[in-house]
């Protein structure tokens, strides 16, 4: 346990150096990516009100009252049942295609050639 812990410090402390060696040759490279990732960060944190989700919408709110209005769905009952009921029990046909002439025809020339 010991040694894990030496090894997590050196790797902590090479990476503080190369932190600051970055920093002070060439602070740009360092500053960018850094940026970007706080950006992105803060737009995951706190993401623009027209991207927010599972609000509720004011529809028709006056200025003194800001009540949501949540429409609730009309209950229809078991979908399957009413679908099984309007499906008509048809055979399945196969319709023959210009496949099988094709091939006859293909197979007619390479004879004839």
């Amino acid at each position: 346990m010991r040694l894990s812990r030496i090894w997590i410090w050196f790797v902590l402390a090479l990476v503080a150096i190369g932190i600051v060696s970055t920093l002070a040759t060439n602070w740009i490279a360092l500053a960018i990516p850094t940026g970007l990732g706080l950006i992105v960060w803060l737009l995951y944190k706190y993401p623009p009100k027209r991207y927010a989700r599972g609000q509720a919408r004011y529809k028709g709110a006056s200025k003194s009252s800001n009540i949501p209005v949540i429409k609730k769905s009309i209950p229809r009952g078991p979908y399957r049942k009413s679908q099984a009921t309007r499906r008509k029990d048809i055979p399945f046909r196969v319709i023959e295609g210009r496949k099988s002439s094709v091939k006859k025809d293909n197979e007619d020339k390479k004879l004839l050639h």
